[in-house]
């Protein structure tokens, strides 16, 4: 008895100093001096608010739609399909190892339109710890010119000749790459040169996006970019994550999710276009929220033309209350120390693997702690959901949820079948849900 008192009192002792050094350890860390930590001295959290997350999902059935009615297509071959577009008997989306692929609907074949990484030493298909390097592609729209346009996250737009399988970057003035994350497309109603790009952030690059998240950084915009003249200006800016881009049903409004705000909000039409004309970004008075709060992250929205609807993909959602991360919004601090321990661990472990121990699973935490992504293996994997708003008041008409996956980044509805598909920043796979029950 003696003995296993001893044991446990040796274990507990373990255990009370390393939670006592590693905090100690990022206290410290987190009162040093921003020019110590090169290359992640931008990150500077700020305290927000969530408290409507407390009211969970407001009286709306929580369910588990997203996997007991769906087929998944290219399981373990698509790698982060984040953005979709239907287009005859494919389905085109953009992964994040630098490939434009489509899927057939039927056949459920994947073949390649392009590839940003095929050049370049180091990227091939599955690898996905390159996302600067070999490129992601983000946002999808087809139109009516017959090309499809996407978004390169770290170089801005580009149109692709689905024939022959080749792209054109579409530059404008003043456009600089590398120092913003393009997220999202969509063209404006009645001016067909007329363009709206989302920038997420304009503090971080694509592989640090989480540390976006994390920090509450509020650097993002929407650009109106003129195809015609070749020319951008900024509609609104000042947004926590700013990310998916669409148009009312009634082509009145510019709608926009803004993901650390857990919004989506809107911009009358006429305001955007003069803004453009007058050079300048329309008021925050102007800028107004579509319906309410959501109940955790939107990602990308697209219109279900057939309803009016509009579709939310939903990174997390809270079906009851909060998660332990959402009471951290108060506290800035904390998130500073944890967020500069997880940087200097992935320093160091990134030196080790690279000087004095290769090893693939330093390499893999390494890769995770600079990134930010440890941060989402550390939430619940469940609960990623399609919201559905009604097109006019934004009010929530439906949940689809999820018992074992989160990270939904998108919903499209195929106009020729009515079946929904949805897509994701970090799962291998697209789902399916036929059309009555979605």
């Amino acid at each position: 008895m003696a003995q296993i008192k001893d044991i446990f009192s040796r274990l507990y002792k373990l255990v009370f100093d390393i939670f006592f050094y590693s905090a100690a350890l990022s206290v410290i860390l987190g009162l040093l001096p921003d020019h110590l930590f090169t290359g992640f001295s931008q990150f500077k959290p700020v305290a927000y608010q969530n408290d409507h997350l407390f009211r969970g999902l407001e009286g709306q059935p929580w369910n588990d739609d997203l996997v007991s009615k769906a087929k998944l297509l290219g399981v373990d071959e698509l790698y982060g399909p984040e953005s979709l577009h239907v287009i005859g008997d494919y389905v085109y989306t953009g992964l994040a190892d630098g490939r434009l692929v489509r899927v057939h609907k039927d056949s459920e074949k994947i073949e390649e339109i392009v590839n940003f990484g095929a050049a370049v030493d180091g990227c091939a298909p599955g690898v996905i710890s390159k996302l600067v390097k070999c490129g992601r592609v983000l946002g999808l729209r087809h139109h009516t010119d017959g090309f499809l346009y996407l978004v390169e996250s770290g170089s801005g737009v580009y149109r692709v000749n689905l024939t022959t399988k080749s792209k054109e970057h579409l530059k404008w003035k003043g456009q600089t790459e590398g120092s913003a994350i393009y997220n999202d497309l969509v063209f404006d109603p009645t001016d067909d040169g007329l363009l709206y790009v989302s920038v997420s952030t304009a503090k971080w690059n694509l592989d640090q996006i989480a540390w976006s998240i994390v920090e509450h950084d509020t650097t993002g915009y929407v650009l109106a970019v003129d195809l015609k003249a070749g020319k951008a200006s900024k509609v609104t800016d000042g947004q926590a994550l700013l990310n998916g881009l669409e148009i009312s049903a009634d082509k009145k409004h510019l709608l926009f999710s803004v993901t650390n705000d857990y919004a989506i909000k809107k911009i009358p039409l006429k305001d955007v276009r003069e803004a453009i004309k007058s050079g300048t970004v329309v008021p925050e008075s102007k800028v107004t929220l579509f319906g309410k709060l959501l109940p955790g992250e939107p990602d990308n929205i697209r219109l279900d033309e057939s309803t009016g609807d509009i579709l939310v993909g939903m990174f997390t959602t809270r079906p009851d209350s909060k998660l332990f991360r959402d009471y951290l919004t108060n506290w800035p601090f904390t998130r500073k120390a944890l967020a500069r321990t997880a940087y200097t661990l992935s320093v160091a472990l990134k030196y080790i693997h690279e000087n004095l121990y290769p090893n693939h699973g330093l390499e893999t935490l390494s890769w995770d702690l600079y990134s930010g992504h440890i941060v989402y293996k550390l939430l619940p994997k469940r609960d990623g959901a399609v919201i559905k708003l009604d097109g006019v008041t934004g009010e929530v008409k439906r949940i689809l949820g999820s018992s074992k996956f989160n990270s939904i980044s998108e919903a499209i509805v195929d106009p020729a079948t009515g079946d929904l598909y949805y897509g994701s920043f970090r799962n291998t796979f697209i789902g399916r849900i036929k059309k009555g029950d979605h």
